[in-house]
């Protein structure tokens, strides 16, 4: 569960189990559920149980590889998987691979999950607009047909003013979609530290 997709079949007998658990009576017979099952699996802090769903945990566990993958680069079994999968691309960009690991195609299926939770940081704001993927979205300089003279060195600060997004400076013309996609982004000021998107 920790490194793998689960099957939805697994997961779904995992959660039945637990509702037997919950809910069964020695002599097997059917009754009435005093409340739902969405109900127990509601945050303790609400009054419920907290149980948490199959499929949530996998999930969850699945992150916590990808968390390592974004920041202990050390790792040995990070270095293997990122020289055989990423090449140098951002893992959440990363795409699925034929022949790939079992635990590579787990973490790929559980992306779109933990997309969400990632947002970008600018901390000093010097990371490079083109040639550093602090969005998230893969490097700039791919996602148009060519950077401009004038701005192959512009950075991440020239572009964020006042607290919103002004691209109104550049000459590189960017495509709609990446300007609306990086307006949509919920940024986090980090004083601290380098841009990044964690």
């Amino acid at each position: 569960m920790q490194s793998l997709w689960l099957p939805q079949a697994v997961c779904n007998r995992i959660d039945q189990t637990c509702h037997c658990m919950l809910w069964a009576k020695s002599d097997n017979t059917r009754f009435w559920s005093p409340v739902s099952w969405d109900v127990v699996t509601q945050s303790k802090k609400l009054g419920c149980l907290g149980v948490s769903e199959a499929r949530r945990v996998n999930v969850s566990l699945l992150g916590k590889l990808v968390w390592d993958l974004l920041s202990a680069p050390q790792k040995p079994w990070v270095q293997l998987l990122s020289n055989l999968y990423l090449h140098g691309d951002f893992i959440l960009c990363a795409q699925n691979k034929r022949g790939a690991s079992p635990i590579w195609s787990s973490i790929i299926k559980a992306l779109p999950s933990l997309y969400e939770g990632f947002k970008p940081h600018l901390g000093s704001s010097t990371s490079s607009l083109w040639y550093t993927d602090w969005s998230g979205n893969g490097l700039w300089c791919g996602k148009v047909p060519f950077v401009h003279i004038a701005d192959t060195n512009k950075k991440v600060a020239d572009c964020w003013v006042s607290g919103e997004w002004s691209f109104n400076a550049l000459y590189t013309v960017l495509p709609t979609e990446l300007i609306n996609s990086v307006q949509q982004l919920s940024v986090v000021n980090s004083p601290l530290g380098l841009d990044h998107f964690a």
